[in-house]
């Protein structure tokens, strides 16, 4: 039996200012046979603009994880920022200059971060793409500001990273930890009505602890109370027997928040996972406009890619095997339609996003970013994580 989950869309990408002898793998900028056809249907001359008086291409530069555990995390928002690049190109380039982005594969590796920055600051790049990890990002962040250029992440937000540690031209595309998990408390306490939450953190991430930390303290202001919490660290052999015993026993929680994530891997095969469109309606909290999409998924399998840095998929898996029915809710780490067809008939799970990628957003723009991707890459976004690598170019 097909039934709907609820995914919350926190349509919030915007520009943040955060206040809060290794060889290099270079990557070519030649874009597959699927993006060439793309970019020669939007314009012949997107790739070769004229320059005005001679100058060269504006060098933008990404520093990201394209192997190791980092790669779930950076290889989306990168597909997204090379289409960015695409588009402005196509409609004349910035000052009538071509956008260039020059990537070097980190291979999530600490040493390579900032010798990839370094060199990329040394060619001329403007603007650097640093990894979305909070381990392997700093790292470039650092190269690139003592050289006094921009340095962007597509989600590596946290007080820890901050104007005081590294400089004043810090930037993300990411909605803060902060704001997501007090969103999301908003959203259960006002619009679900729910009064009693139980909190489950991995612990292995100072990421989720915030999501966690941040949720209670919301929750408990508007007045919620918190039936209990755990926290656990990933263990393939353990696997979720703790956290499915002491769910059974929260017999009085109305939800459980999730503070956890499952990577963000490519999707092999691009047969959907959706089997009715998704539709969609609007609440509001706090000025904030959120979609509501509803989406049908069936449990056939499609072969992906799963990280096993981070156990979302693992813990959803456990607690709905174990009959644990509980409404679940998590942060936009849990985003992506890529893991739940490894769930089968599940319901009841609700997600903070950025934004549709079921081409039925609330914002045209929207879904003519998930209509050029797929165009682009021969298949839809897998996560509205590709979105903030757009926003970033």
């Amino acid at each position: 039996m097909r039934k709907s989950i609820p995914i919350i869309l926190a349509a919030l990408i915007a520009l943040v200012l955060v206040g809060c002898a290794t060889t290099i793998k270079k990557i070519e900028t030649r874009f597959p046979d699927t993006e060439k056809k793309f970019l020669n249907s939007a314009n012949a001359s997107s790739v070769a603009l004229p320059t005005r008086d001679g100058e060269n291409a504006v060098l933008l530069g990404a520093t990201v994880a394209l192997s190791g555990i980092g790669q779930p995390f950076d290889a989306i928002p990168l597909k997204g920022a090379q289409l960015a690049v695409a588009d402005i190109n196509a409609r004349g380039g910035v000052l009538r200059r071509p956008l260039k982005l020059q990537i070097v594969d980190i291979e999530t590796d600490l040493d390579k971060s900032e010798l990839a920055a370094q060199e990329l600051v040394e060619q001329g790049a403007e603007m650097v793409m640093v990894s979305c990890t909070m381990l392997y990002g700093p790292p470039a962040i650092r190269a690139v500001q003592s050289a006094g250029k921009i340095a962007f992440s597509s989600c590596a937000l946290h007080p820890n990273i901050s104007i005081a540690d590294y400089g004043s031209h810090i930037y993300t595309t990411m909605l803060s930890p902060m704001a997501q998990s007090t969103t999301l408390a908003d959203w259960a306490f006002r619009k679900k009505g729910w009064r009693n939450a139980y909190l489950v953190t991995n612990s292995e991430s100072f990421h989720f602890k915030t999501l966690c930390n941040y949720f209670k303290a919301r929750w408990q202001e508007l007045g919620g109370t918190v039936t209990g919490e755990n926290s656990y660290k990933s263990s393939p052999e353990k696997g979720h027997r703790g956290q499915t015993a002491r769910l059974k026993t929260q017999n009085d929680a109305d939800f459980a928040f999730l503070c956890t994530a499952s990577a963000l891997p490519h999707r092999t095969s691009n047969k959907s996972m959706v089997s009715t469109p998704p539709t969609v309606t609007f609440v509001w909290i706090n000025g904030i406009m959120m979609p509501i999409v509803s989406a049908g998924f069936t449990s056939e399998h499609t072969t992906i890619k799963i990280g096993t840095v981070f156990d979302g998929l693992g813990l959803v898996k456990s607690l709905r095997s174990e009959k644990i029915n509980l409404p679940l809710v998590a942060a936009a780490a849990m985003d992506g339609d890529f893991w739940l067809a490894d769930v089968a008939d599940l319901s009841d799970f609700y997600v903070g996003v950025y934004g549709s990628i079921f081409g039925n957003d609330p914002d045209p723009r929207v879904n003519g970013f998930v209509r050029r991707y797929t165009e682009m890459y021969g298949m839809a976004p897998t996560s509205s994580h590709a979105m903030l690598g757009y926003s970033q170019v």
